[in-house]
């Protein structure tokens, strides 16, 4: 048996087992720590973050707030675990909900054709982080 483990941080897990011809991964977490710097969306409009002035260096991408910190106006990109061969992943196992936010990208990834296996609440719950991700 050969244990890997992708995960970037901690808290967020995406282990690979090996056992003889079979590959298992235990949890799919993608490092979503890179998007604290993006600014808030909001669905309303908030004059508090529009008049943030840009940065002199990046004008319309950068902004500053009055404390000095700096802002990414931009569309969010979450970066899965980028080591994983999805061709050779036979099944992965979901433990909890927040341990599949790089689920969808393993999912469309034509390369993969294992299965998913995950209690219901684990599926409901985690269906909604997802969403709440992509929303706000």
């Amino acid at each position: 048996m050969k244990i890997t483990n992708h995960g970037n941080l901690d808290h967020s897990c995406c282990n690979l087992v090996k056992l003889n011809n079979v590959h298992i991964m235990l949890d799919c977490a993608a490092n979503v720590a890179s998007l604290t710097p993006f600014l808030p969306f909001s669905a309303l409009q908030t004059p508090r973050l529009e008049n943030l002035p840009s940065h002199p260096d990046m004008p319309g991408v950068l902004k500053k707030t009055p404390g000095g910190m700096l802002l990414v106006d931009s569309s969010l990109h979450l970066v899965p675990p980028d080591q994983v061969d999805v061709s050779l992943i036979d099944a992965i196992l979901i433990t909890n909900n927040s341990q599949m936010s790089a689920l969808p990208f393993i999912m469309t990834d034509p390369d993969f054709h294992g299965r998913v296996y995950a209690t219901e609440p684990c599926v409901l719950m985690g269906r909604l982080a997802l969403i709440a991700l992509c929303k706000y």
